[in-house]
C-alpha cells in the first residue's frame, strides 16, 4: 500500500520531463521559475520624482532644526540653573 502510494505520488503528481501531464508539479514549478526569472531580469526600479526628493530634503532640514532647538533649550536651561 505504501509503495503504491509513493509511486503514485512521485510518478503522477510530481511527474518529470517525460510526464504527459501539463499540470504536474515538475512542469508547473519550471514554468513558474522561468516566469519569475524573466520578471527579475526585466524589472527596473522607477526613478523618484523631483518633489519627492525636495520634500525629503525639507523633512531632514526640519528635523535638524528641531533637534538644534531642543538642544539649545536644554543648554539654556542647564546654564540658567547653574
Amino acid at each position: 500500500m505504501i509503495f503504491s502510494m509513493n509511486r503514485g505520488l512521485h510518478q503522477t503528481l510530481i511527474g518529470g520531463i517525460e510526464s504527459k501531464d501539463d499540470y504536474c508539479l515538475y512542469r508547473a514549478f519550471r514554468i513558474a521559475r522561468n516566469a519569475v526569472n524573466e520578471f527579475k531580469t526585466s524589472f527596473r526600479r522607477e526613478k523618484n520624482p523631483g518633489w519627492y526628493v525636495i520634500l525629503h530634503a525639507l523633512a531632514i532640514l526640519f528635523f535638524v532644526n528641531g533637534l538644534w532647538q531642543v538642544l539649545r533649550w536644554f543648554s539654556d536651561f542647564y546654564c540658567w540653573r547653574g
